[in-house]
């Protein structure tokens, strides 16, 4: 039987002892998927009819396929590009990345869990993640880190989402470097930016994220205020009319500084409420080191 073929792209070293730490040794430990695909190598018949892609043991025991396979033995040897191909069929959609407190750094920082698929191998991870800051290739991740240990999260610009509660106190290196995120979402209600007497402090915020193209309103209700003798019925309307209001004051605060600042586009603004997702995200937590 030949040996697994373990061909991978031009340009990718071996692992190293950090990625170990991190990640496990993606091709020796038996708990990751590059294990189950580097486990067994087709036979030279398997290879030479290009059929029947599955571990032959698993047909032999499930014949009429009626249970999925769990192993699929010829991931190695298939070209290049139709790996990268499912790579990238298997890359997740945005996430929220939360600004949190370190309570072991006494400073903020942020909060993602690492992408699943650049934990698959080491050939996944150098497709589709940044080496550093002198890597020009078009990848979806980027190690953001501010803190001194160096630690970071995983940030893909285009799809992920910033969640901000409040603008205050943010230093100007922090804001900068966050500067190509293209969608935000903050609390409403929360001084300085966003109360019905501050909005214009709100639009000065935003306008320090230069590709901003969504901003999300998370507005909390007290439903304690209400009776019941409202009806589920009337709340949601005194909700929907609230979020109308804030929007259209937030929106002509919008359409003043463009009328000010010409070059300043404003992005789409969504005012909704604030459901279990958002009051559930951590406010205080531990940096996930990569």
């Amino acid at each position: 039987m030949d040996p697994p073929d373990k061909t991978i792209l031009p340009g990718i070293s071996e692992q190293s002892k950090e990625e170990e730490e991190h990640f496990g040794n993606t091709y020796e430990s038996p708990s990751n998927y590059a294990h189950i695909v580097l486990s067994r190598s087709p036979t030279p018949e398997l290879r030479e009819s290009g059929i029947h892609l599955i571990n032959p043991e698993v047909t032999k025991s499930n014949p009429d396929m009626s249970i999925p396979p769990q192993a699929f033995p010829v991931f190695p040897v298939l070209p290049p590009e139709i790996r990268l191909r499912i790579y990238e069929l298997a890359l997740p959609c945005g996430t929220t990345i939360t600004r949190v407190f370190n309570t072991d750094e006494m400073r903020y920082g942020l909060r993602r869990l690492v992408p699943p698929i650049l934990q698959v191998c080491r050939e996944a991870r150098y497709s589709f993640r940044a080496v550093g800051p002198t890597d020009m290739r078009r990848v979806p991740f980027e190690i953001l880190s501010m803190s001194p240990s160096g630690r970071g999260v995983c940030v893909d610009w285009a799809r992920d989402s910033l969640f901000i509660r409040r603008g205050f106190n943010i230093p100007l290196t922090e804001l900068a470097s966050y500067s190509r995120i293209r969608s935000l979402v903050m609390d409403w209600g929360l001084r300085p930016c966003w109360v019905q007497t501050s909005i214009p402090e709100g639009a000065a915020f935003i306008r320090q994220f230069p590709g901003l193209q969504v901003l999300t309103l998370l507005v909390e209700f007290n439903e304690n205020e209400w009776t019941s003798e409202h009806g589920s019925a009337m709340l949601l309307r005194i909700k929907k009319k609230q979020t109308r209001a804030i929007a259209h004051m937030v929106k002509r605060e919008f359409g003043i500084q463009k009328e000010l600042r010409s070059w300043w586009t404003p992005p789409e603004l969504r005012v909704v409420h604030k459901t279990e997702y958002w009051r559930n995200q951590p406010q205080f937590r531990r940096y996930q080191q990569l």
